[in-house]
């Protein structure tokens, strides 16, 4: 993975972009079954998902948790992986995470960018703590990390 920083007139005054890169070798690609590349392509397409698991890593350890050879790839044998196993890194977490909270966050609050920086890094320990990768824990992570990092006014997003 390749991670650099930009900087921009489109990042903001004095912001950085975090640029990240990441890329698969080709011996990688073909070391995946069909089955594996297609459920590899439907998880990067998973913003969620992507945002906090490789699939590359993921596509990988399908293939000995099939019921038998050439089944297509379940989803719930997703949580036969051990907690932790096939993370994302914590700087890909992050910069998509900072990335969502930029989006909402700027046109609403002039302290934006100390929020969401300190939100940002509460949601990526708290995950990283206790990786469990569903819509209503990620959320309960960020509205826990929000509350940490702001005082909310009526009107503000939450």
């Amino acid at each position: 993975m390749k991670v650099s920083f930009k900087r921009g007139a489109a990042a903001g005054a004095g912001v950085a972009i975090l640029v990240l890169m990441a890329s698969r070798s080709a011996a990688t690609a073909q070391s995946l079954s069909a089955g594996q590349q297609d459920f590899e392509q439907e998880c990067r397409a998973n913003s969620l998902f992507s945002t906090y698991h490789d699939c590359s890593c993921v596509a990988s350890r399908l293939e000995p948790l099939r019921p038998s050879p050439g089944d297509k790839p379940k989803r719930v044998e997703l949580g036969q992986l051990p907690a932790g196993e096939c993370m994302a890194p914590r700087q890909v977490i992050y910069a998509n995470n900072f990335q969502t909270c930029t989006a909402i966050l700027k046109p609403a609050r002039k302290d934006w960018e100390s929020v969401c920086t300190c939100s940002t890094a509460k949601v990526v320990d708290a995950y990283f703590a206790r990786p469990f990768l569903s819509v209503d824990h990620i959320g309960d992570l960020h509205r826990e990390a929000l509350k940490a990092c702001s005082q909310f006014r009526k009107g503000d997003p939450s």
